[in-house]
């Protein structure tokens, strides 16, 4: 899979668990929406790394992302895209 087909893939994941933590919190707050919500950030972190390398299956990708932004030169525009 190509690394921006990747990341719109990972995107749309974590749009979907953000929509589905909406929808459990909703119904009954519970342990539920907190995964949904987890599942979501991993994937909108799996989908800014899949721009630059192949994504993990991991929980915490906060250094993976920390690794990316020693790395690489981000615009002003990228980097409020990444902090988002």
């Amino acid at each position: 899979m190509k690394s921006m087909e990747e990341a719109n893939f990972r995107l749309k994941l974590a749009n979907g668990y953000v929509q589905e933590a909406k929808r459990v919190f909703e119904a009954s707050p519970s342990r539920a929406c907190v995964g949904s919500c987890q599942l979501a950030v991993e994937n909108a972190c799996n989908a800014v790394i899949a721009l630059f390398r192949p994504p993990v299956r991991a929980h915490d990708l906060s250094g993976l992302l920390l690794d990316l932004l020693t790395e690489k030169e981000f615009t002003q525009e990228e980097m409020a895209g990444i902090e988002k």
